[in-house]
């Protein structure tokens, strides 16, 4: 039937992305980098899913949405949160952060690049976006170390 296709689907999703961003973690040589690796990832899920998609999985197939839910809340906090811990102990983020709140906020703006009512992709290519998204996130967690090797990292991409 159509919910089980959806459900498959929707664990397709979510499977290979979390599979990617655990790559991103180990292919990368620190916290950083492993930011800049991941963006081809969100690209490519991006890419992938149109955004009538996220609202109708929502509104008609609420298993499959609570799949990705979960996968948000508990996977994908917790990778931003150990990359974010990552940073500090690598000494690329400032030690004075509130974990808590960073996550939420990055978790904030991974979101607004797939709600179709914020419309932030209108007219704009998604990697500039998530480019300048994620260079924002970084720059206010890092120490002047962590600045010098963004800005190493965002001339590469």
């Amino acid at each position: 039937d159509k919910s089980s296709l959806v459900s498959q689907l929707m664990n397709h999703i979510l499977m290979s992305y979390q599979s990617a961003l655990e790559k991103c973690k180990t292919e990368a040589n620190d916290a950083i980098e492993e930011n800049f690796i991941a963006l081809k990832y969100i690209e490519q899920l991006a890419l992938a899913i149109n955004p009538s998609f996220t609202y109708d999985i929502k509104k008609y197939h609420s298993e499959s949405w609570k799949e990705a839910e979960f996968f948000r809340n508990y996977i994908l906090k917790n990778m931003i949160r150990d990359n974010i811990e990552r940073g500090m102990k690598e000494g690329w983020f400032r030690e004075n952060i509130n974990i808590d709140i960073m996550t939420d906020l990055r978790l904030l703006e991974i979101d607004a690049l797939f709600n179709a009512t914020a419309n932030i992709l209108h007219h704009k290519k998604l990697q500039q976006v998530a480019l300048a998204h994620t260079i924002h996130f970084m720059r206010g967690l890092a120490t002047a170390e962590g600045l010098e090797l963004i800005e190493h990292y965002a001339h590469e991409a």
